[in-house]
């Protein structure tokens, strides 16, 4: 086995990297940070590299040409000691190609169900007004995405049936909703308790107030609120 053939099974360049980072403890399939890392190693660092390295010994080919043609030589074929160098460059690079293409395949299908379980915490538990901030600016509400559009928050969420909505708006929606929910839970409460005080027993059955919510009980969108998307 020549040294070429060496470097596409096994080059030191994918010894550090792929080796290393992707293919222990079964990162290739799970962690994101170090596939992303490895990936920008290959486009910054190794990529570049080997292309540099082809560059270089092309340039050295030509140069040993014009030299043989200056002395009335004929130069036909590249030099053995320059040709390994193209050949392993050549070897590298392609190499880090395709390294470069099966880690974007590996992220790519890590993104599937990574949005899978995102989608299922939209509105999991209802419009409650539960959100995130990051530096100070709301940036997520019940599991949807919000985003600024000029000095107003919106609901940027096409899973949402609120896409499109101002977070105002929103927020107005959640706490009529959430008031009449626990108003509806009190009065089926009181009932249930009646009925244990004068029965022992009740045939009413108490929702989970804080259980997750079907998306078929969702409050729909309210009359007269303008949708920005």
């Amino acid at each position: 086995m020549n040294r070429v053939e060496r470097m596409k099974k096994g080059s030191p360049i994918l010894s550090q990297a792929a080796r290393e980072h992707i293919h222990s403890s079964g990162n290739y399939e799970t962690d994101r940070a170090t596939l992303t890392a490895c990936l920008d190693e290959l486009i910054n660092q190794k990529i570049p590299t080997a292309q540099q390295r082809i560059e270089e010994a092309e340039q050295e080919w030509n140069r040993h040409r014009e030299q043989q043609r200056n002395t009335g030589r004929e130069c036909n074929e590249m030099p053995p000691e320059i040709k390994d160098r193209y050949d392993e460059a050549t070897a590298s690079h392609e190499v880090c190609l395709l390294e470069k293409q099966t880690v974007i395949e590996r992220l790519e299908n890590l993104q599937e169900p990574e949005d899978h379980a995102r989608k299922a915490q939209v509105l999991k538990y209802g419009p409650i007004g539960s959100g995130t901030l990051r530096r100070g600016v709301l940036i997520e509400i019940d599991g949807q995405n919000v985003s600024q559009e000029a000095d107003e928050l919106i609901i940027d969420e096409p899973e949402s049936p609120y896409h499109g909505m101002a977070v105002t708006d929103y927020r107005a929606m959640a706490r009529k909703w959430t008031r009449e929910r626990r108003e509806k839970y009190n009065e089926l409460l009181t009932k249930y308790r009646k009925e244990v005080k004068k029965n022992g027993s009740s045939d009413i059955k108490l929702p989970s107030i804080n259980g997750a919510v079907p998306k078929k009980d969702l409050p729909r969108w309210p009359e007269g609120v303008t949708g920005r998307r």
